[in-house]
């Protein structure tokens, strides 16, 4: 099983910010250089810069902002005398852009100077054309970030690794890396390339089932996976919205299994969604489940319960047993990312002590906040949901079996659980 940060990292991975947040690290970066001479916190900054620029769709003021931090970095290098890490800065902006000039109005002659040198370097490289090709035609492309014209178009550069993009619409697709030491074609596609969106994760926007379904097998080869499970929401003609997951095979291309749980105020309950992860394992089908494809059993006396939660003839240890060990669970995944959240204030208060904070950290103070409000909202969601699996385990465990006793209700919120039982 794959995180979400894994699974994104071979199409491109997930954007961590915007170009302003970007850019906001850059003009940090850029005085604790010129102005703090804080030359590691600069370097550790514009890193972080360029990497979250990588994540961006591609552009104009994109690429403008990759040269500026490419050469940043190749001027901090060469005050520390390490002439090797600024030629490689120096080489990843020559190679797509032989003709690219350092301002003056920013960076010393002798920088300058060493550019020119560097870029003859790159010039004598070995070339070859590399032709990129779209469907439909006429889509803007770029190569390591650089706009490099409409497809198709066919451009000479030195033999290495490259990523190959294009923009399809306004959010970014995946971009492709290839080896050039030949000449090369490569062609991108609107349903796979431009489909293919990590935004929030990765999500296929397409219509046609035939097409995700396709989609996801040239995903799984991407990722080198067997088996991926595709998640959707579906609207029935009746008026209600069901969340359908469904276990796609990587070489087949076909549904394994298919099943859905039905939502109410637009979520659906963790139980739900847990038992319709165990149906895409193992095939068995508990409600609220629904199959729709691949169940190993659908006994009928589950399509006739008349309420979510039986006691009358099944003993209550195991099920309790279950929600008490989910409920820990969730306890123990809180308390992890509490521990991260005070770990990301802890880094706060050491590069912004007390109420004082220098200009070039203010960006970093920033970004170290986000990641702690984040941290802090996943520790309150586990932690609703350890409240909500320790107390059904207790009420599953009190009421004794064979009794009788039916659960006719079962309410459960941030504030707790609730649970109305009608005796005989």
């Amino acid at each position: 099983m794959l995180t979400e940060e894994r699974t994104t990292d071979p199409f491109g991975g997930m954007p961590r910010g915007t170009l302003a947040d970007a850019e906001r690290l850059i003009a940090g970066a850029r005085f604790d250089l010129y102005e703090n001479q804080a030359l590691d916190r600069a370097e550790r900054t514009l890193l972080v810069a360029l990497d979250d620029l990588r994540r961006l769709p591609p552009g104009e003021a994109l690429w403008r902002d990759v040269k500026s931090v490419r050469s940043h970095l190749a001027a901090l290098a060469l005050r520390r005398n390490d002439r090797n890490a600024a030629t490689a800065h120096l080489e990843a902006t020559f190679r797509v852009e032989p003709d690219h000039v350092l301002d003056h109005n920013l960076f010393p002659p002798s920088l300058r100077a060493f550019a020119d040198r560097v870029r003859a370097q790159v010039k004598a490289l070995p070339a070859y054309d590399l032709s990129i090709s779209t469907q439909p035609r006429g889509v803007e492309t770029f190569v390591d970030g650089r706009p490099v014209g409409r497809a198709p178009v066919t451009i000479r550069l030195p033999a290495g690794e490259y990523r190959v993009e294009a923009r399809f619409s306004d959010v970014r697709g995946i971009p492709r890396t290839l080896r050039l030491d030949a000449p090369t074609s490569i062609e991108l596609h609107a349903d796979f390339e431009g489909a293919i969106q990590t935004a929030r994760g990765l999500c296929v926007a397409l219509e046609r089932r035939e097409d995700v379904l396709a989609a996801l097998v040239r995903m799984a080869g991407v990722l080198g996976v067997r088996e991926i499970v595709a998640m959707r929401l579906e609207d029935r003609e009746d008026g209600g919205t069901f969340y359908v997951a469904s276990l796609v095979d990587a070489g087949s291309g076909q549904d394994l299994r298919e099943g859905r749980v039905k939502l109410f105020a637009g979520a659906a309950p963790p139980s739900a969604l847990e038992r319709l992860a165990d149906f895409l394992t193992t095939g068995e089908v508990e409600p609220p489940v629904e199959p729709i494809k691949g169940a190993r059993s659908a006994p009928a006396a589950v399509a006739r319960a008349p309420h979510p939660v039986q006691h009358q003839q099944s003993p209550n240890r195991i099920p309790s047993y279950v929600a008490a060990g989910a409920g820990v669970a969730s306890l123990a995944t809180a308390l992890v990312f509490v521990g991260r959240g005070a770990e990301r204030q802890s880094e706060m208060n050491r590069i912004c002590p007390g109420a004082t904070c220098q200009p070039g950290a203010i960006a970093e103070y920033e970004r170290l906040q986000r990641a702690r409000n984040g941290e802090h909202t996943a520790a309150w969601i586990f932690g609703v949901t350890a409240g909500v699996g320790l107390a059904t385990a207790a009420v599953l465990y009190l009421v004794p079996p064979g009794s009788g006793a039916e659960a006719t209700a079962l309410e459960a919120s941030p504030s707790g659980l609730r649970v109305t039982f009608e005796l005989p």
